[in-house]
This record gives C-alpha cells, sequence and structure tokens, in this order.
C-alpha cells in the first residue's frame, strides 16, 4: 500500500461497477479511506472486502442509494451506513 492517500477520504460514487468501482480499488490501494455508494449493496460489500483483503482497509463504509433519487431517500440509506469488518 503506498502512503500517498493516507489520511485522505474519498467519496466514490458508482462504486459497485465499472470506473467507479477501479477508483475505490486504486484509491484504497493508495491509502485512502473509502466511502462507497451505490445502488447495489450486495455488489458495494462484495467491493468492501475486497479492499479489506487485498488492502487492509477495515474503515471502508458502504452507503446504499442513489444522488439521482430525492434526498430523504438517500438520507434514510446513510442513516444505515456501515463499516466493513
Amino acid at each position: 500500500m503506498s502512503d500517498g492517500y493516507r489520511g485522505v477520504t474519498a467519496l466514490v460514487t458508482g462504486a459497485s461497477k465499472g470506473l467507479g468501482r477501479a477508483y475505490a480499488m486504486e484509491l484504497a490501494r493508495r491509502g485512502a479511506r473509502v466511502i462507497l455508494l451505490a445502488r447495489s449493496e450486495g455488489d458495494l460489500r462484495e467491493l468492501a472486502a475486497q479492499l479489506h483483503e487485498r488492502h487492509g482497509r477495515q474503515d471502508t463504509e458502504v452507503v446504499v442509494g442513489d444522488l439521482a433519487a430525492p434526498p430523504t431517500a438517500l438520507t434514510a440509506s446513510c442513516a444505515s451506513c456501515t463499516t466493513a469488518a
């Protein structure tokens, strides 16, 4: 793990697939604390587990939501944010 982003927290939207997933993996590799946001809870939890396994990230948070949805929907989802074990 590189220390280039140690102490940095990054919110990655669309983190369950594609570029968002790739960004999350790279940020974690570089030492950032990552908050994963997407609509697919299962994919996010899988990615959080991979970040823990590959990069030792125990502080990854999973937020299930859609930024295009009304703010109350995201707020309710974020109220149940969890940290990957």
